[in-house]
Formats: structure tokens, sequence, C-alpha cells
């Protein structure tokens, strides 16, 4: 039997509920085509990582915010020990994906960037002038490098692309495609399923249900989430809104009574998609993204959303807006429209597309 490609995928020291999504997609995806070796510093992996994945933890340095030392020592160990067809990292394209061009410049194995938000434009979002000026340097600096050493760079959307182009990227070694997504997991349900689910979950039945999903940070526009839900709350009593995730403005919103505002906390992957499938309209006022699970997921429950236009999330969706008080005329209109799933999300052409880009690189 001929062995599978080996390719080695650097994530971070711990792995986000995304980084976890994504690799469970990859690996459940192109299992049987390729040895999938995942570097992470992460002491718990999931069943299903541990299945997918050959597991590779590596202890980091207590003070490493950004982790690029652990990223370093990562790369370093695993090529020192493997000889994989390809390294690549799973984000963080500034520290994890500079570490992993790095590293494969100096061991002649092919890299493979993933950029996965529209990050050198991510410093013009932030007041503070400190976090401007760490912001610039991590993605005009460090991510630049990562993109001008790769060999071969895959961007997660057609802004992803220009923005390479336009800082003199070669074209030549740009792919785009989305991330791997199990769009089966999240299919809609019958109005009566919906309503067990709601119950199973515990929110309220008779209520229209706004879902949030995401870190509540205010990169990711939890402040304008709060000033959303108050106006809504003021003018409405038939809306509840259901936040799943963690962040530094998670107290705030737990001021809001139950009846108006559901907070879900930290959801595992198994559960998220039942969040989806109870909800009626998904808001996401983010200021920076690339291409979120979250729109994808949206999509996939044939869930109606209304967005930021940031990444690349106005070629997927067609409600975009800016300003708390557009998402509020929105909610308070009714007026949803639901966009449709495009068939390049579904799993064989992704799988195919996947396998392509992998075997072009590994025949480079």
């Amino acid at each position: 039997m001929l062995s599978r490609p080996q390719i080695g995928i650097l994530a971070s020291r711990s792995l986000s509920p995304n980084m976890e999504a994504v690799l469970c997609n990859l690996g459940e995806m192109l299992y049987n085509n390729f040895d999938f070796h995942l570097l992470t510093g992460s002491s718990f992996t999931s069943d299903n990582l541990e299945r997918l994945f050959t597991i590779h933890r590596y202890k980091g340095h207590s003070n490493d915010p950004a982790d690029i030392f652990f990223a370093r020592k990562a790369c370093k160990h695993f090529l020192y020990n493997y000889r994989p067809q390809i390294l690549m990292n799973i984000a963080q394209p500034q520290t994890l994906g500079w570490a992993v061009a790095t590293a494969c410049k100096n061991n002649n194995v092919q890299s493979l960037i993933q950029m996965t938000g529209d990050s050198f434009n991510e410093a013009k979002i932030y007041k503070s002038l400190v976090r401007r000026a760490k912001s610039w340097l991590l993605f005009n600096r460090f991510a630049y490098k990562a993109y001008k050493n790769a060999d071969h760079i895959l961007a997660l959307g057609n802004k992803m692309k220009s923005s390479l182009l336009e800082k003199g990227i070669y074209n030549s070694k740009i792919y785009v495609l989305p991330q791997p997504f199990n769009m089966y997991s999240f299919s809609p349900v019958s109005i009566e399923e919906k309503l067990k689910i709601k119950q199973k979950i515990g929110i309220n039945p008779d209520r229209n249900i706004i879902l949030f999903v995401g870190r509540l940070s205010w990169a990711k526009g939890a402040d304008r989430l709060d000033k959303i839900i108050h106006s809504v709350g003021k003018k409405s009593d038939v809306f509840q809104f259901v936040i799943v995730g963690t962040g530094e403005y998670s107290q705030k919103l737990r001021k809001y009574p139950n009846e108006l505002v559901y907070m879900g906390g930290k959801v595992a992957r198994e559960n998220i998609a039942d969040y989806y499938k109870a909800s009626d309209l998904l808001v996401f006022p983010s200021r920076t993204e690339g291409l979120p699970n979250v729109i994808l997921e949206a999509l996939a429950s044939n869930l109606p959303i209304i967005a930021s236009p940031v990444g690349d999330i106005p070629n997927w969706i067609s409600n975009l807006a800016t300003e708390p008080q557009e998402y509020i005329e929105y909610i308070l209109s009714g007026d949803w429209k639901v966009d449709c799933i495009p068939e390049q999300l579904s799993s064989d052409n992704l799988k195919q597309e996947y396998i392509r880009l992998f075997n072009q690189i590994i025949n480079s």
C-alpha cells in the first residue's frame, strides 16, 4: 500500500473553537488522502482531532503572547524529525505563518501560508496608538515577510488575494479557496424540530431569536452589539438575543434580563449547530474579518444574515451594515432576506479542490 503524502499543520498553543472546527473539517474531508500531523501547544485535543491527526505537542514560553517563540520552536523540532511534503499554518499568518515560511525556507520543504483575514488593514480599526503600532508590526512586517517568503499562499477570499497583489506578492503563488467546511451539519430543520431545539437549549420558544456567535471583543463588534440590544429591547418585546461566545464584553451584556438576552457562553463544537437551527437571524457587526466560519454556518442553516462589509463577507451575503442603527432598523423591519449557499461549499466540491491544491504543491 502506498503511503499517503505527509502534511504538517501548525496551530497555536491553545486551540480556539474556530481552529478546531477547521481542523476537524479538513481531517474528515481528506483523512484517506493525506497523512496529517498537527503541531500545537494544547494539552487537550478532542477525540476527533486525536483520530484524524498525529498530534505533536510543544511547550511554549510563558512570556510569548503572540506565540512567536512557540511557533518557531514547534516548526524547528518537527522538521528535524519529519520530512513532510507540505508545512502550513491553520491561522495567524503574522506569527504561525511567519514561522512556517521561515522554517521551510531553511529546510527545503514546501510552505503553504493561509491568509485568514484582511490583515494589512487591521491596524486602522484601532484608536489606541499602542494597539495600532503592535498590529501594524505584526501584519505589515511579520505577515508580509511570511507571504514574501512562502512558496504558496492560500487566501480564503478574493479580497484577500487583491490585498496581497497590491503589496507586490506574486499572483502565481496565490490560491483562493474557502476554508474546509461541513455544510451538512448545519442543514435547516422543520418548525416542529426548531421548537424542540429551542426548548432543549433553554431559550424562549415564543420569541424571534437573533443570534451572535463570536468572541465578545471590541474588534468583533461587541460594543455595537450592546447598542443594538439596548435599542431593540426598548422598542420591541418580540425578540431574544442569543449570544454564543466569551470575552471582555461578557459581563456588560449580562446586565440584560434573560427574556431579552440569553448568554450561551462557550458552546462545544458538536452542539453549535443547534443554535443556528433555533435562530431566526444572525447579526455579525465585526470590525475585521476574512471569511468567518460563522457566515458559512449561517448560510448552510438557511438563516438570514446581516453583517459588516469587511473581509470577504460582501462576496457571500447581501445584507450589509456598519452602524448599530442600521442593524436596529433591519431587525425591527422583520423583512429578512435569506442568501443561498453557493454550490462551491458542498463537501464534494471542497474536497476535490483541496486534493487538487495539495497535489499541485507536492508535485511543483
